[in-house]
């Protein structure tokens, strides 16, 4: 977890946004984002197609919420925050009807670790907890409704896990003496040795998600290779195959299916954002927003059944666009501009960016502007 800064922002260029960190909920009935709230960052919701009747849902008068996501109940919302920057972070539900909130780990001193959420077990997260050590986070699942706290694993050893959407356990990351990873599997009840992570690999190497049936794990991986790439590994032989890959720049964005969990498209960013597509439908759905705004794309939220989007289209001389995509019957819907994400200081114009064109070799690729033309 990040610690955030409290001081005053008074500048244009560095107050709060206006709104940022759009979410759908999973049903699609409702919007959710952060807004100021006498100054200070809260989580506000509207009805989706009527972002004028939104009220904020959250109360802090502090620091300010940084973080929230939808619980796959639809009708909870989930933040963390501390108390004056002690890092002890706790984990928060509000119910979007009642504005009931429920504090889902009142214990003083101990830091609180979002590990895992999914639309199979609508009603739980899995979290970490540093209640009974310090140094460890023991493992506890708990109901975001009830606030019923269950034990699932005391840690010894693991800096992570990685859970699957059924809240299996499935890999455990333990840091080596030479600043790498150990990755541990879950079988049988027990953690085995399993592969791992060189140090000069660390940033560049890790869990993406599991398919839909828990038997694949997409990596992103640069283990052996000059660039990160996304891989496949089947979960019970170990053997890998390559998805997608850049000689020129590491993996970003691994967009999956919310529910089938197949990678549909993959970023790489060399200069400007570049999308190999693995699912002809989801290319044709990226061609049609391509016409919609100038910018580089990003798919901000999804709904559980993936009839609409957020969508963001990012500039670097103006301010982050946003809208929302409905998917049948293909209409568009601006949603609201970003001025907090692109404000500049007093008296200085924002100025585009023009990346330099390069030939990667005969035959190759060019790169300019984002796009890509045989040579």
């Amino acid at each position: 977890m990040t610690a955030f800064s409290t001081a005053p922002h008074s500048a244009p260029a560095l107050r709060n946004p206006d709104r940022t960190a759009v979410q759908l909920s999973p049903d699609s009935a409702w919007l959710g984002y952060l807004a100021p709230r006498d100054g200070v960052l809260n989580v506000w919701l509207a009805p989706r197609d009527d972002l004028a009747a939104a009220r904020p849902v959250t109360q802090d008068e502090g620091r300010g919420v940084r973080f929230f996501l939808w619980a796959y109940t639809n009708r909870h919302i989930l933040y963390i925050q501390d108390k004056n920057g002690d890092e002890n972070w706790r984990l928060y539900s509000v119910d979007v009807i009642t504005n009931a909130l429920k504090d889902l780990t009142p214990f003083e001193g101990v830091q609180t670790q979002l590990k895992h959420v999914s639309h199979l077990r609508p009603d739980e997260v899995i979290i970490g907890l540093n209640r009974r050590d310090a140094q460890w986070h023991d493992l506890y699942r708990v109901n975001v409704v009830t606030g019923e706290l269950a034990l699932i694993e005391e840690n010894h050893q693991f800096m992570d896990y990685l859970f699957d959407d059924e809240h299996r356990r499935r890999l455990a990351f333990q840091m080596t003496a030479a600043g790498g990873l150990d990755v541990f599997q879950y079988a049988n009840d027990s953690w085995r040795p399993w592969s791992s992570i060189a140090a000069e690999d660390m940033l560049t190497t890790g869990p993406v998600g599991f398919d839909q049936q828990g038997a694949t794990l997409f990596w992103k991986d640069s283990r052996g290779s000059n660039t990160s790439a996304l891989v496949a590994q089947d979960m019970t032989s170990g053997a890998t195959r390559l998805l997608a890959e850049d000689p020129l720049a590491d993996v970003q964005d691994v967009l999956l299916h919310p529910t089938a969990k197949h990678v549909q498209a993959v970023s790489f960013v060399y200069e400007r954002k570049r999308w190999q597509m693995l699912d002809p439908a989801f290319a044709a759905e990226l061609m049609r927003l391509s016409k919609v705004a100038d910018g580089e794309i990003e798919i901000a939220s999804r709904t559980l059944d993936d009839r609409f989007w957020v969508v963001r289209y990012g500039v670097d001389d103006g301010p982050a666009r946003f809208y929302l995509y409905a998917r049948e019957p293909q209409t568009t819907r601006s949603l609201y501009r970003a001025p907090g994400s692109g404000r500049t200081l007093p008296g200085v114009d924002a100025v585009g960016l023009n990346p330099g064109a390069r030939w990667s070799q005969p035959g190759g690729l060019l790169y300019v502007a984002g796009q890509q033309r045989q040579q």
